[in-house]
């Protein structure tokens, strides 16, 4: 009789009975002992498939769920909800409050509002929009005044 080395998860066969081809019909005794090793083997092998297979159903499962919480390019996005705010206006209304040369709030205003006094203010102002181009003035495509995104 043969004998080769078997592991399965838990089960541990170290060495499973293989019969050796014979024409002699003397192999009824010997086809029972292999039955008896071979049927509680089978039945713990069909165990362990059945294990294998709930484990592949439920990666199966896992995958849908998680294909269907994915966006996809074909499922439409919500939009950007755009809120129109009159910004040129607010810019105008900010310059007549407290940049005009007749001003709605005073000097002392203008530095309890800003924190610093209107004439270094504008320097600051002056040195950045000379020194980067993002500190400038712009206009988009509908001749809005904007800034540079």
């Amino acid at each position: 009789m043969l004998r080769r080395p078997f592991v399965m998860d838990n089960l541990n066969v170290d060495t499973l009975p293989v019969e050796k081809e014979s024409s002699s019909s003397s192999s009824s005794s010997s086809s029972s002992s292999y039955d008896d090793v071979m049927i509680p083997f089978m039945g713990a092998y069909v165990q362990y498939q059945q294990r294998v297979q709930q484990q592949m159903m439920f990666l199966v499962q896992l995958r849908q769920v998680a294909i269907e919480m994915t966006p996809s390019a074909s499922t439409p996005r919500m939009k950007k909800r755009c809120i129109k705010r009159d910004r040129e206006a607010a810019h105008n209304h900010l310059y007549q409050d407290y940049f005009a040369e007749d001003s709605a709030y005073s000097e002392h205003h203008f530095r309890r509002r800003f924190r610093m006094r209107r004439h270094l203010f504008l320097r600051i102002v002056e040195a950045l929009g000379n020194h980067s181009e993002y500190f400038q003035v712009r206009y988009d495509v509908v001749e809005k005044m904007g800034c540079r995104h």
